[in-house]
């Protein structure tokens, strides 16, 4: 018997853990007991590390018979063990092999041992379980191995060559998907169950990993490829193909193509009688090898009607052939075009979407998309995906597209749009409200809504009166509603939506007092309580005068001015602003105000404010630990006191009027994002006087404000949502003769709004209205 057929009847099964191959090379160092005849080597892959030396062997000879055990250490932790056992051919032939087969809390090892060469035995243990086992923690012998004296003449049949796979299981299924000139297929190399292109020792680690798995299993899957005897389970029988084809590997690819089948390998190990048309490198595959099985794709000019196929290559032998594919001749047949809009109507301007996507080709391969916007003839853009995107103003548009095949027939499709161009819808609220001062409007319950005081044509009163839209437009409106019947002398005040409802803060000058009351719902039918917030401590009626409403960190507060028109703050202690902290001094030094604007700056008070007498603009606001007020001034020099503040992406932005030298309004955004530096103002246009007012509406910042020298209402628009530059003016409403006033911008129904005052100064009639830009 020889020593090779001596070993093929003891090839014992081993499953490595590792999903890291397990290569053949020799780690640096031996284990202790080596002679000259015997050397013990860790490879690549062991656990724990070859350098933790958790191993042991030792020789014992008897006449002429060597035994060599490898012994693992106590309380070692060891999993898995890849060794090379080299041996002096010329003196000892290998004998038997017994390895560890159970331990005594009955966990399977396994093991696999090879010849890879003259006088080298590879062989690897590893225990059953990996990805719950801890280590083997006691003394054992893992691997036995009896060798006897040779007469000198080496059998080396044993030893492993490197070639191609031949067997049928490592048949590649090739397909060929001829529109999108690419070749496809499986990698296949029985044995090779770690997927690196090289059966060895390593393809131990996948089986160990899924060993006890029953299928079916899909072809896809890595289960398809560590079930190496294809029996639908991942057991012992599966350790065999591994020592079966050794050694077998694949390097390449080499693809064949001929007009006939006669050039197509008869047998598997046949050789090829043509040269290849081209090769694709292993390295090439795509896919996890740890999860599915590899694939391929190789991009090529498909020839109609010849056939196609390939064969693995390594170490410069060729392995069995895939299967044979005939590529159909197609005749060439143009695309069929399609083409789509969306949306088709609305109000310009609009951001439209054309799609092509369903356009379609009988040979598969669109190559790119013409696009003419307005179907005159020009095709304004070419893109190989079928998606653009078209701004579109107001009017009746067809869009038109040319898709075009990568044989270059061509076809064409188009679709008709309409888009109304905005304007400003001008809705007269009250007809006869002769509006003393302001209008403040907001959005509640999905309608707009507006405040607006109202005063007697020889100003013997000034009364505070509310309004709600019918429509989520405000295209009608219902009946105005007095808020505080029995109050004749009110002025000064804002309004917020609080907890779902409108609030409103007023200054009653009548009886010096600076009132808060809230709706009961939000159409503002009902304003359930009257809350005094401060009451004047002498005859100059100054407390409550300049303020301003907002919501901070979830409640309602309040700026405003007091004695020497200072400033200070008062916040609500509950959502609905039933109950009152005191006042807080803003400043001492800042006196003169004329205007405060508050937001809400993460949870804390933010104002703008304005003071002629310090001729200043600034932006005060508290520090987040010492909550101390600290103020920057935004501009100086002659200013009004029309001024707009908001909150937008977590930084404050600003607009105001000034009068030094001609009235102009101005917009201002910081440099850091609590306000304490700021940008030097922009003008963005004249007038200012009779009131401005800022809205980020859509995202991009707009501005209203009158136009002192025309007296028209104007907006300007930013060009981009950083304000970085404007566009306007663009006229609301108002001409000769005709003062438009206290205009107050908002957002309703994605458009943007205004509600102000307009006078005839000959027929000296006022009205509240309202414009909507759609």
């Amino acid at each position: 018997m020889s020593d090779m057929t001596r070993y093929t009847s003891c090839l014992l099964l081993l499953i490595a853990l590792l999903c890291s191959a397990c290569g053949g090379n020799d780690t640096a160092g031996n284990l202790p007991e080596q002679t000259a005849e015997f050397q013990v080597s860790l490879l690549d892959g062991s656990l724990p590390a070859p350098d933790s030396q958790v191993l042991s062997s030792k020789i014992l000879r008897q006449d002429d018979k060597a035994l060599l055990s490898i012994t693992v250490q106590e309380h070692s932790d060891l999993r898995a063990a890849y060794l090379a056992i080299d041996y002096d051919a010329g003196r000892w032939a290998l004998d038997e092999v017994r390895p560890l087969r159970s331990t005594a809390d009955g966990r399977q090892w396994l093991s696999l041992s090879v010849p890879e060469a003259e006088g080298r035995l590879v062989s690897g243990v590893v225990a059953s379980g990996l990805t719950e086992y801890a280590g083997l923690q006691e003394a054992t012998d893992i691997l036995t191995i009896s060798f006897r004296r040779s007469s000198g003449n080496t059998d080396s049949t044993g030893r492993m060559s490197s070639a191609a796979p031949v067997n049928p299981a490592s048949q590649c299924t090739l397909s060929v998907d001829q529109p999108g000139g690419k070749l496809n297929w499986e990698y296949r190399c029985t044995g090779d169950y770690d997927q690196n292109g090289l059966v060895n020792i390593s393809d131990l680690t996948p089986l160990g990993i899924h060993f006890g798995k029953s299928g079916p299993f899909a072809d896809t899957s890595v289960e398809s490829v560590v079930d190496g005897d294809g029996n639908g389970e991942i057991n012992l029988g599966d350790i065999t193909p591994i020592g079966q084809n050794f050694g077998r590997g694949v390097e390449s690819y080499n693809i064949y193509t001929a007009a006939d089948l006669s050039d197509y390998p008869a047998g598997g190990g046949s050789a090829s009688t043509l040269a290849a048309a081209g090769t694709t490198a292993f390295a090439s595959a795509q896919g996890s090898s740890a999860s599915q099985r590899l694939q391929f794709l190789r991009s090529t000019v498909i020839t109609p009607g010849n056939h196609y196929w390939l064969r693995p290559l390594h170490q410069g032998s060729e392995g069995i052939a895939s299967n044979s594919v005939q590529a159909i001749v197609i005749a060439p047949e143009a695309p069929v075009a399609d083409i789509t809009a969306d949306p088709t109507s609305g109000i310009a301007p609009l951001a439209v979407t054309l799609d092509a996507s369903g356009s379609t080709d009988a040979n598969g391969n669109i190559d790119h998309y013409d696009w003419d916007f307005e179907n005159d003839g020009s095709y304004d853009a070419t893109t190989s995906s079928p998606e653009i995107i078209r701004n579109y103003g107001g009017g009746p548009w067809v869009a038109k597209v040319r898709v075009v095949d990568s044989g270059g027939l061509s076809d064409t499709a188009t679709i008709n749009m309409s888009f109304v161009q905005p304007s400003w819808n001008v809705q007269t609220v009250d007809s006869d409200a002769f509006v003393f001062r302001d209008t403040k409007m907001k959005v509640s319950g999905g309608r707009p809504c507006i405040s607006y005081d109202q005063t007697a044509p020889d100003f013997s009163y000034v009364r505070l009166y509310f309004i709600r839209a019918t429509d989520t437009q405000g295209l009608t409106w219902g009946s105005e509603k007095r808020i505080d019947i029995t109050l004749n002398q009110l002025a000064e005040f804002d309004m917020e939506i609080v907890a779902g409802n409108p609030a409103i803060c007023y200054r009653d000058y009548g009886a010096g007092k600076f009132r808060y009351t809230r709706a009961d719902d939000v159409t503002g039918q009902n304003w359930v309580f009257n809350t005094i917030l401060e009451t004047d401590i002498d005859a100059l009626n100054t407390f409550g005068s300049n303020n301003s409403l907002a919501i901070i960190n979830g409640m309602p507060a309040v700026s405003f001015t007091g004695p020497q028109l200072k400033m200070y703050i008062k916040q609500a202690t509950d959502a609905t602003g039933n109950n009152w902290l005191s006042k807080v001094l803003v400043s001492n030094t800042i006196t003169g105000v004329g205007a405060t604007s508050l937001v809400d700056m993460d949870g804390a008070p933010g104002i703008l404010w304005s003071s002629i007498p310090m001729s200043t603009v600034g932006f005060i606001h508290t520090q987040p630990i010492s909550h101390l007020f600290v103020n920057a001034d935004i501009h100086n020099g002659g200013i009004g006191l029309e001024q707009a503040c908001l909150m937008d992406a977590g930084e404050p932005l600003v607009a105001f009027g000034t009068g030094n030298p001609t009235f102009d309004t101005r917009f201002a955004r910081p440099t850091d994002p609590d306000g304490s530096a700021w940008q030097d103002p922009v003008v963005i246009g004249s007038g200012g006087t009779y009131g401005v007012d800022l809205e980020v509406i859509n995202g991009i910042p707009m501005l209203v404000t009158m136009n002192t020298g025309s007296t028209l209402l104007q907006i300007y628009r930013a060009d981009n949502a950083e304000a970085s530059s404007w566009s306007g003016p663009e006229t609301i409403d108002g001409g000769t003769n005709q003062l438009v006033a206290s205009p107050s911008l908002e957002e309703v129904s994605g458009a943007a709004a205004v509600s102000y005052n307009w006078y005839n100064q000959i027929s000296m009639q006022v009205e509240l209205r309202y414009a909507i830009y759609f």
